[in-house]
């Protein structure tokens, strides 16, 4: 029985915990459903073959790439490019002080130094209580300062703390010592918190971008589709045309960030079963990065054929089958060249912007508006119109995780609850000595008599 109840441990157990040298090149996998790497011989550990081709093949190398390859998508996200940058410059600032520390030595001063440092890179304008354009956008010749918005030096001193931690400098700021991560000590945390005080004081408020309304919208697809008239074009010229609109009519509707729109690729997008419109899954991008995140959002056929989003894809789709460029699989909206090759890459920002700048420059109703702006429109014309009943159905249809970005967004707070409550106030006017009475009978203490004398 003891011997049974042995080898029966020995058989469960797997090598790994049995064997303290474990070699995962010696061992032989389980067999499975699907092909595994498996070596012929303990005698022989490196060369191995596929269970299925045979082929011979080196296992720490494929191992080694895949690793590459992980790293790879790590350090060409955009985030990544801004941080090594932002490494480069903050690296080049400390070697030009007197006293030249390094990323390992590097103090709380020497980091304030870096902000105030990169303030000429700002611009924000912060006015004096004297200044006639204390509380307005953009920057004037009144010889006040530009600064680092608020926001941006938030973000700063994050990327700052993150590279600093990835050379051994943790996440924490010990003051007895004076070691640990000086983006997180108390020096640095004050300095962020006085240059807020000072922005609040100068009246400075968040920037958004200008909200593109459908009737910019309808502006822009009634030229579109004037220019895709006419016979004098090329069909780069017409591709981009055709593409353009269906992006910006989607982008409206759908409310999503450009690079959300961008990253879409024609494998996500679902037909209803009438064909009344698409359905779309978002399960990468800005701020959906995995972890079972996803955004699914229907965008249905409106009857104003002019700004139809769905009419607009399915011309998008048709015209460029007709015309032989294949976008079944892929990126759904794709740039192209110069030459007129459309590329199997995704549209990226900067081409959106332009675009979208041009159309709005030539029909002369350009007020400074980016592909953001048709994100704020949307949400701001949901929430006027009354077509979604309170930011929660506003909130999954563009994906937002709080009530916080709906409200930002949409003004709501601004717009439709400033009115209503603004509206009542004007109404109590007439009733101001009903008021006056009520409180001296039930609100005014001193009015009372002491209950024991």
């Amino acid at each position: 029985m003891h011997i049974l109840l042995k080898c029966l441990i020995k058989k469960s157990t797997p090598e790994w915990e049995r064997c303290e040298s474990f070699d995962p090149e010696k061992s032989v996998l389980e067999k499975r459903e699907h092909p595994t790497w498996i070596t012929l011989k303990e005698s022989d550990p490196k060369p191995a073959f596929h269970g299925s081709t045979g082929d011979s093949i080196d296992l720490f190398g494929i191992l080694d790439e895949r690793l590459n390859i992980l790293k790879s998508h790590g350090e060409q996200s955009t985030q990544a490019k801004k941080r090594k940058s932002l490494e480069v410059r903050f690296k080049n600032f400390l070697s030009a002080l007197p006293h030249t520390p390094t990323v390992m030595s590097v103090m709380p001063k020497d980091i304030c130094r870096f902000l105030v440092w990169s303030d000429k890179f700002g611009k924000t304008q912060i006015h004096g209580t004297s200044c006639a354009h204390i509380g307005k956008y953009g920057v004037y010749k009144c010889g006040c300062a530009t600064r680092l918005a608020a926001g941006t030096l938030h973000g700063l001193i994050q990327n700052l703390s993150e590279i600093l931690c990835m050379y051994g400098r943790g996440r924490s700021w010990d003051i007895a010592t004076a070691t640990g991560n000086p983006c997180l000590s108390p020096e640095v945390q004050c300095y962020e918190k006085s240059c807020k005080h000072e922005q609040a004081k100068s009246r400075i408020l968040p920037k958004q971008a200008k909200p593109i309304f459908l009737g910019k919208l309808q502006k822009i697809s009634t030229y579109i589709d004037r220019e895709l008239s006419r016979h004098d074009l090329s069909l780069r010229e017409k591709y981009c045309l055709v593409r353009d609109q269906a992006v910006f009519k989607l982008q409206f509707f759908a409310g999503d960030r450009a690079s959300d729109i961008s990253n879409i690729l024609s494998q996500e997008v679902k037909t209803l079963p009438d064909s009344s419109g698409f359905v779309f899954n978002h399960t990468y991008g800005k701020t959906i990065r995995g972890d079972g995140k996803c955004n699914t959002f229907v965008i249905k056929r409106s009857k104003d054929e002019v700004i139809c989003p769905v009419l607009g894809l399915e011309r998008y789709y048709k015209w460029t089958t007709d015309n032989g460029i294949n976008i079944r699989l892929g990126h759904l909206f794709r740039p192209v060249t110069e030459k007129g090759r459309v590329l199997n890459e995704k549209l990226g920002y900067s081409a959106m912007y332009e675009r979208l700048k041009c159309y709005l420059v030539t029909l002369g109703i350009y007020e400074g508006e980016t592909p953001h702006s048709f994100r704020g429109g949307f949400a701001i014309t949901m929430a006027v119109s009354g077509a979604v009943k309170g930011p929660g159905e506003l909130m999954h249809h563009v994906g937002w995780s709080t009530e916080s970005s709906a409200h930002y967004y949409s003004r709501s707070k601004s717009l439709t609850d400033a009115s209503r409550v603004a509206g009542n106030i004007a109404k109590i006017t007439s009733n101001r000595g009903d008021i006056e009475l009520f409180y001296k009978t039930h609100g005014d203490m001193s009015a009372l008599s002491p209950a024991f004398n």
